[in-house]
């Protein structure tokens, strides 16, 4: 693809082909991903550590058999 030659696209062009813009965009991306990542395991733990019994509906009756085993 052909780009005028005009002094905004070469400006443009230079400016976003530097490595150093290249590498904070590697690191602003990566930083995003590792902060996803982070926050969801820590939602996923903290659901895990939750005081609150399930709450169901109704009673099922695979509910009254485990009611009646002793662990």
């Amino acid at each position: 693809m052909n780009f005028p030659d005009t002094a905004l696209f070469l400006f443009l062009y230079r400016l976003i082909n530097t490595p150093g813009i290249g590498g904070l965009v590697v690191v602003l991306v990566g930083g995003g991903v590792l902060l996803s990542v982070a926050l969801a395991l820590r939602w996923i733990i903290q659901g895990g550590k939750a005081d609150e019994l399930e709450a169901y509906v109704y009673p099922t009756p695979a509910l009254h058999k485990h009611a009646t085993q002793e662990n």
